[in-house]
């Protein structure tokens, strides 16, 4: 693994502590992704561009702590724990410095379009023949390999939801327009994606002493997700709608109860609405109720939302 050097972390914490993690992707996805490794007690060196930073530290609600600095909310949140230090890819000197580093960390995570960093002589094969048991993990919008019309695109989050498919069926139906799921659906789960690949890469680089090379297409992680849509579709020929809310298996039809006092009960097994009914005092006789009582969870409406006034 990577050579040892004197910790960054004082006070070594958490299942990950001891693995460095070099991240040099901006916005969101991979960068979370390195701050969730973080959270665990990880290493985790971010690296931005000279004299701006990265472009997440202007993103989001700004505030001033008083003392002229001006806190930025994503970059707070979705950076915490982690180092920064600052390296310029376009010069010799950066990248230079890019590849001292290296021996020095287990796991390098990076996200743009593919074949930046191999336009820099930074590809794979240069990285592993200096550490041949680091991992890297490439992130974009549509992979390191693939269609040539899209692997130079740049994504971000609307994309990754519109491509992976998502947001076709979120939203309420036609003629109403398709809409992005919120907070940034894509992007987190591409970070989770990201790191759960990346972890299982480090185990077998620990077992084997042979790094690995991950390439994830951030519309593949929003296409994992889908909740067996594509199944269905291909069993079926039945094209997924937009019906207000997702679609989902098993105990797909759920049943809503807005307290009047406030709070909200998702009810999705007969069993559990039945039991909170009586809980509630509610008749199984009101019309209302019978619209919502069925027999099976196949049966439920789609998107059966009740109001629940005590007294």
């Amino acid at each position: 693994m990577a050579s040892r050097v004197d910790p960054l972390l004082p006070d070594q914490f958490g299942p990950l502590q001891g693995v460095r993690i070099l991240s040099t992707g901006t916005i969101v996805a991979q960068p979370y992704a390195a701050a969730l490794a973080a959270e665990m007690g990880a290493e985790v060196i971010q690296i931005e561009r000279p004299g701006v930073g990265d472009v997440t530290r202007g993103i989001g609600v700004h505030n001033d702590d008083g003392t002229g600095l001006h806190l930025n909310s994503l970059w707070l949140q979705d950076r915490r724990n982690t180092f920064s230090i600052t390296l310029d890819f376009s010069s010799f000197e950066g990248r230079e410095l890019f590849l001292r580093l290296i021996p020095n960390v287990d796991i390098w995570m990076e996200s743009s379009k593919a074949g930046t960093y191999a336009k820099w002589g930074l590809d794979d094969s240069a990285v592993l023949a200096i550490n041949p048991s680091i991992v890297i993990t490439h992130v974009s919008g549509y992979g390191q390999t693939g269609h040539p019309d899209y692997l130079s695109r740049a994504s971000y989050d609307p994309i990754g939801q519109a491509f992976g498919g998502t947001m076709a069926i979120t939203g309420s139906p036609e003629p109403e327009p398709p809409i992005t799921a919120r907070p940034l659906a894509a992007d987190y789960t591409t970070a989770q994606m990201c790191l759960w690949s990346t972890l299982a890469a480090y185990i077998h680089a620990l077992r084997t002493g042979k790094g690995q090379v991950i390439d994830l297409a951030q519309y593949e992680a929003v296409h994992k997700v889908m909740s067996g849509t594509m199944v269905e579709y291909f069993e079926t020929g039945e094209v997924p709608q937009r019906i207000g809310k997702p679609k989902m298996g098993g105990a797909s039809r759920s049943v809503h109860i807005v307290l009047e006092m406030g709070g909200l009960l998702s009810l999705r097994l007969e069993q559990i609405f039945d039991r909170v009914c009586s809980v509630l005092n509610l008749s199984a006789t009101d019309e209302w109720l019978n619209q919502a009582r069925l027999t099976s969870n196949r049966s439920r409406p789609s998107n059966s939302i009740l109001y629940y006034a005590d007294g």
